[in-house]
């Protein structure tokens, strides 16, 4: 199913995994406060506009910046079920958002991080916290930019 705004729906069923850790990237993974809102803010539509951004109309494009804004950002951040972001030295190249166990709502990575398994450590993290925490959630649903359909499958998300 496709949205209006250049998105697929999807979804996983939970299976048990073990974690993965980011040591030989030297890259650390943490949990997202609310004064990382800015920075998230940044990664994201520097990502999105990068990668995404030529697929979706300018009104939807715009509707997701005001979304990702910083103050938008600290709120969903404080409220969420999971809000993770990794970083190298000072900088945050990857921000995971799951507002509730069984949304995925945003997962992004710098582009000059890509392909070094960030989002995939983003990924198993938030999962073993759902699978955890929120034992009666079997399936997580998102929806994904068609560049973004290849790497949410080779997760197991259909």
């Amino acid at each position: 199913m496709h949205g209006s705004d250049g998105t697929q729906a999807v979804s996983r069923s939970l299976p048990r995994r073990s974690r993965q850790t980011l040591e030989p990237m030297n890259t650390e993974v943490r949990v997202a406060t609310q004064q990382d809102a800015e920075a998230c803010s940044s990664l994201v539509r520097l990502s999105f506009g990068e990668l995404c951004s030529h697929a979706w109309s300018a009104e939807a494009t715009q509707k997701l910046y005001e979304e990702v804004s910083v103050t938008a950002l600290a709120t969903k951040v404080a409220e969420a079920t999971c809000a993770l972001v990794a970083h190298e030295a000072e900088s945050i190249v990857g921000f995971l958002l799951l507002p509730r166990p069984s949304y995925l709502s945003l997962l992004f990575v710098h582009p000059g991080a890509l392909r070094r398994g960030i989002d995939k450590a983003l990924w198993e993290l938030a999962r073993s916290k759902v699978e955890l925490e929120h034992q009666a959630t079997k399936t997580v649903e998102l929806n994904a930019t068609g560049n973004a359909l290849s790497f949410y499958e080779s997760l197991g998300f259909v």
